[in-house]
């Protein structure tokens, strides 16, 4: 596929394709480099360039709006727990369920820390358990495992093992 490179990079580096980061990094450096010698210069590209720039622009599109799915029952948790604890409860469950689905645990990892306290406020010691061991499996940091690990092992030996 032959294009202009200024013209190339007019549509597919503008603010609505983010300034190029759906572009692969090789074509986008050869093009610019291009570009600052000679924008009129015709480029040959790949025939799946175009495919290849939909579809990772419709990627990162989707991949922003599971983020703000995650994101806003955190937020609502947030909100919800002085008034209504369950509530909240609920709020960042779904936000854990939906992150769990995602490979962005940033995403809903203090959810998961918010609910082991207020589940633990409420005394349903079994379901703090359960949401401590799902969190102690992801990679967190060794303060975080440590604290987590501690206050399981002292969960469990007042209440039992999870159910």
């Amino acid at each position: 596929m032959r294009v202009v490179v200024k013209e190339f990079l007019n549509k597919y580096a503008s603010a609505q394709y983010k300034h190029g980061i759906y572009i692969p990094e090789d074509i986008l450096l050869k093009c610019m480099a291009l570009e600052f010698k000679s924008p009129s210069k015709i480029i040959e590209l790949p025939d799946n360039i175009l495919e290849v720039i939909e579809s990772n622009k419709k990627e990162a599109e989707n991949k922003d709006a599971l983020y703000e799915e995650i994101s806003s029952h955190r937020l609502a948790g947030y909100e919800k727990e002085k008034d209504d604890i369950e509530g909240a409860i609920y709020e960042f469950a779904k936000s854990i369920e939906i992150g769990e689905t995602t490979a962005m645990f940033y995403a809903y990892a203090h959810s998961y820390e918010r609910i082991i306290i207020l589940l633990h406020k409420i005394k349903d010691y079994q379901r703090e358990m359960r949401y401590i061991s799902q969190y102690l499996s992801h990679d967190i940091g060794d303060k975080q495992k440590d604290k987590f690990q501690k206050r399981l092992e002292k969960l469990n030996s007042k209440y039992g093992q999870i159910l």
